[in-house]
């Protein structure tokens, strides 16, 4: 019994979620460590950074388009008492590493040291600084250097980098959890303070303004893939405002309660002031009945920006003026869709309800119960009694109804004698109840 118990416990727990990660992938555990740190030190020393910036275009840009810019925390000697900073530049992204060792190699430098408060400019063999700022795999971020500027480096081909979600209220931000993969940029501290990062780092994304256009229509690339169940395929759509997803079926011409009847379109997402990633999932209905997705934005009063990976989806913009006749261009063959004003059943419109389609409450929490269930037992014990007690007592016949059908198959004497039984056993339960 108590090994039954453990093994459905441990699969409790394997539902609620534990990360996994493969073998080829390194978690960033300590990149956020000290985080705050760099930030100020960029803010303190953004007008010196700038510099090396401004300096790079200048003389450097056109022969070494990429770069980067770290900062060592503690100095660049033993006796320094404020951090170092240094631009490196390179004209090959992949230069950047050298995959035997792991080094991040620049073909030129710009570094300041605000304790001397000078600038130094030329190759990286002339200054020791930026011989190979290593990445260090045991403790998953450079051993010295931590980069906070970043324009074209890579991470590295054999390893994808997970860097986990981090929120700090002193900054006010919400960085959400990123997957470095493969040609993926590697991000800077200051990227992923400031935003930039996002729409940097995924060459694959379309970045649309909802606030734009009626509505847009994201059209499947692939309609033949499809899924194995309702979990095994999604898409992240970063979204800054709210998002709100329509399905509709058919290639954009059947409304999808008419096929999933008794459904209701969930509601618009949170509101988020960063760009946040939400998951979308290609539900296994959705991809079999052609569907298309409107997004449309809800509040137009409030900045609604979403970036959508177009290796997974097609975009047609919805202006003002095709709004009541849209069409949607699929596989070459156009489409003339549902105007998202004569759908009964939308995003926004779940959005005014404010439907919920599923809530989970705590076991006794009457209060959770009473927002989200308005026909649940609890209101009918209080507000209808005797309705309750009518079904209570519907149950009851109907049991006796079943009861009575089964003896009347059975001979006469044992009908009469079971009749006899059943009657007495209930005025003993009666009497035993009362005293």
């Amino acid at each position: 019994m108590k090994k039954g118990f453990l093994i459905f416990l441990m699969g409790i727990v394997s539902f609620l979620g534990i990360n996994t990660v493969s073998a080829d992938t390194i978690v960033v555990s300590n990149w956020y460590d000290e985080f705050e740190q760099y930030i100020e030190d960029y803010n303190q020393y953004k007008e010196n950074i700038d510099y090396m910036i401004n300096y790079w275009k200048e003389n450097y840009s056109d022969d070494y388009p990429y770069y980067v810019i770290v900062e060592k925390l503690d100095g660049f000697y033993t006796h320094s008492t404020q951090p170092g900073f240094i631009l490196g530049a390179t004209d090959d992204i992949n230069s950047f590493y050298n995959d035997i060792d792991l080094y991040i190699n620049a073909d030129i430098h710009i570094s300041y040291d605000p304790d001397s408060n000078e600038y130094s400019y030329g190759n990286p063999q002339e200054n020791p600084y930026i011989v190979s700022l290593r990445w260090i795999k045991n403790s998953d971020f450079f051993s010295e250097y931590h980069v906070l500027i970043n324009n074209g480096i890579y991470s590295h081909n054999y390893y994808n980098f997970l860097i986990p979600s981090y929120t700090s209220e002193t900054l006010g931000i919400t960085i959400p959890e990123i997957e470095l993969t493969k040609d993926s940029l590697y991000p800077g501290l200051i990227d992923l303070y400031n935003g930039s990062y996002l729409s940097d780092s995924m060459t694959s994304y379309k970045e649309i303004d909802l606030n734009q256009y009626s509505y847009v229509a994201l059209s499947l690339k692939d309609y033949n893939n499809i899924p194995e169940n309702n979990s095994s395929v999604y898409t992240n759509i970063w979204t800054k405002g709210q998002l709100c997803i329509t399905p509709v079926y058919n290639y954009g011409m059947t409304e999808r309660k008419d096929i999933l009847t008794g459904t209701q379109v969930q509601r618009c997402s949170s509101y988020y002031n960063d760009f946040t990633s939400i998951r979308m999932y290609l539900l296994k209905t959705d991809v079999e009945n052609h569907s298309i997705y409107y997004l449309k934005a809800y509040d137009t009063s409030k900045e609604n920006i979403v970036k959508v990976d177009t290796s997974v989806f097609d975009i047609t913009y919805i202006t003002e003026d095709t709004k009541d006749n849209p069409y949607v261009s699929i596989g070459g063959k156009q489409y003339p869709t549902i105007a998202y004003d004569k759908l009964t059943d939308t995003a926004t419109k779940s959005e005014d309800d404010d439907y919920n389609s599923g809530v989970s409450c705590p076991v006794g929490d009457f209060n959770c119960y009473n927002e989200y269930n308005s026909e649940n037992i609890f209101d009918s014990v209080f507000d209808s009694p005797l309705k309750i007690l009518k079904n209570i007592w519907s149950s009851i016949t109907s049991v006796f109804d079943i009861i009575t059908e089964f003896i009347m198959l059975l001979p006469e004497a044992m009908q009469s004698f079971l009749f006899l039984s059943f009657m007495i056993a209930i005025i003993l339960g009666l009497i035993k109840i009362i005293l």
